[in-house]
């Protein structure tokens, strides 16, 4: 990942954190939506059964899922006509590229983690479901641990290119 896109998504997300947290009355407060869930639909692999137009639709011998909307999904279970309606801080399509995912779901807490607050990311799903791919990704998709990693050594780099003086950026963990 670019270092200045890293940088970029950093001051941007850092601006509005401080924005939010000035209008929260210094952040001591809970944040309202504190556990935010994404949900990433998979494509249909060669193993799979199915085969409908894939930038909406996920379909197995179990269920069908659709992307109704940018936060929902719907669910029809095999032999049955009745849709469930799930809903999701975004939904990403089976198209959604590695980067399309870290900027919407990781960046935020990169943002948060220099504000010195905590941050956790989960992947949980089914085996087989995308979490290794989404996590870690590929050599040339990376996922979300590799940029993750690349934006705080860029945000990191940047801050003691800020200071000529010596003076550098200390991160103290809370152990």
């Amino acid at each position: 990942m670019d270092h200045e896109v890293s940088s970029k998504i950093y001051s941007e997300q850092r601006a509005e954190a401080e924005t939010d947290e000035k209008e929260q009355g210094g952040g001591e407060e809970l944040v309202e939506n504190a556990l935010q869930i994404f949900c990433r639909l998979r494509p249909v692999g060669h193993n799979d059964e199915g085969g409908e137009d894939l930038s909406t639709t996920t379909t197995t011998a179990a269920c069908k899922i659709k992307r109704v909307s940018n936060n929902t999904v719907a669910l029809r279970r095999a032999n049955s006509l009745l849709e469930q309606h799930y809903e999701f801080e975004h939904c990403f399509d089976v198209d959604a590229s590695q980067a399309d995912v870290f900027t919407l779901v990781a960046a935020p807490l990169i943002a948060t983690l220099f504000g010195g607050r905590d941050a956790l990311l989960l992947a949980y799903g089914a085996t087989n479901s995308g979490k290794s791919y989404t996590i870690g990704g590929e050599p040339t998709k990376p996922g979300i641990i590799p940029r993750v990693a690349d934006a705080i050594f860029a945000i990191i780099n940047a801050s003691s290119a800020d200071h000529p003086d010596g003076e550098q950026l200390r991160i103290k963990p809370d152990c």
